[in-house]
């Protein structure tokens, strides 16, 4: 019976310390690159894009190989439509 009054109180600060929250660190926002192009034509299972030369000689300089891969021929493509992409 004695052991059952030999509890710890707890105080109302280190209740609160115990849960407060937590400060998580930003995740860094990924680069946004200027767009290499635009879609010109959609049709059935297929479409049709324009590129940029200009654009597409300058991202092939990145350093990046997923970006520097970008329009070149036989390359997946990626769109984004509002807050989805499209491949």
């Amino acid at each position: 019976m004695t052991d059952m009054m030999n509890f710890k109180t707890v105080t109302l600060a280190d209740e609160a310390e115990e849960f407060a929250p937590t400060i998580r660190p930003r995740i860094p926002q990924p680069v946004r690159h200027p767009a290499i192009g635009k879609v010109v034509e959609i049709r059935g299972g297929g479409g049709s894009v324009e590129l940029e030369a200009g654009r597409v000689a300058e991202v092939s300089r990145d350093p990046d190989p997923s970006i520097a891969l970008s329009g070149q021929v036989g390359g997946h493509v990626k769109l984004e439509a509002g807050n989805r992409w499209l491949l």
